[in-house]
């Protein structure tokens, strides 16, 4: 089983996320779980009952990593500009397939018409090194979905990058870390979001929140997410189908 999730952002990162992963096997007797990685660092999964845990796997995240060569493909940021945004993710053989979109095209498919395309990406957590859904060259309605409640729910976030669910589980376990954030979602095996509580400063549980993912992990990469820079789309972002 192919997933879209690179290993080569930091060294351990395969073991934590088989960790993890055999524990979601043996709650559902789905066998041993061994992990290892394509030629081009893509995630390969091996287990004794595939249709299970792509399943479980799918049920787990808002943006499922499994890869089956159809739309929505889960796809990593390699490089976003103020003109372009470079793109790649793996074919159901492992085949990197990489594409280049204009970011102003991408911030307007979510409803952004605004003259910093770029800078709003970033708050809705579409940066370098993160994961996004996408479909026919735009934003999926999966990342729609997602920019959505981001938007509605009024909060500013903590993008948290290479690290594994049982790892930031870890992480909130720290009654500081609890007191500062609301709620946690994976958005794939080891790409997260924290919704800051309201009252509390971004910059206070970004440095909290840090120092805490610091301590299990330096390759971790925490980046602070402003709700208000979200406050600028065009409100169909918020009434569009599904």
């Amino acid at each position: 089983m192919l997933l879209a999730e690179k290993l080569d952002q930091r060294d351990d990162l395969a073991e934590v996320l088989r960790e993890w992963l055999q524990e979601l096997a043996e709650d559902a007797s789905a066998g041993n779980v061994y992990v290892d990685k394509t030629a081009d660092g893509w995630m390969l999964l091996d287990v004794e009952d595939e249709p299970l845990m792509s399943s479980i796997i799918g049920l787990q995240m808002r943006i499922n990593p499994v890869v089956s060569g159809k739309p929505p493909y889960p796809a990593r940021i390699i490089k976003l500009g103020e003109a372009r945004i470079r793109i790649e993710y793996p074919s159901p053989e492992g085949r990197t397939i990489h594409k280049s979109l204009l970011t102003s095209s991408f911030a307007a498919s979510l409803g952004y018409w605004g003259e910093d395309p770029k800078s709003f990406l970033e708050a809705a957590g579409i940066l370098e090194g993160a994961i996004t859904s996408i479909s026919a060259d735009s934003p999926s309605l999966i990342q729609l979905k997602l920019t959505r409640e981001y938007i509605l729910r009024g909060l500013d976030r903590l993008l948290i990058l290479n690290a594994a669910p049982q790892e930031v589980r870890a992480a909130l376990a720290s009654q500081q870390v609890r007191d500062l954030i609301a709620e946690e979602e994976a958005l794939t095996l080891s790409t997260h979001i924290l919704y800051v509580k309201l009252g509390v400063t971004l910059g206070k549980a970004f440095e909290r929140v840090g120092e805490e993912f610091e301590a299990i992990s330096r390759d971790i990469k925490v980046q602070p997410l402003p709700w208000k820079r979200l406050t600028e789309v065009k409100l169909d972002i918020l009434s569009r189908k599904e």
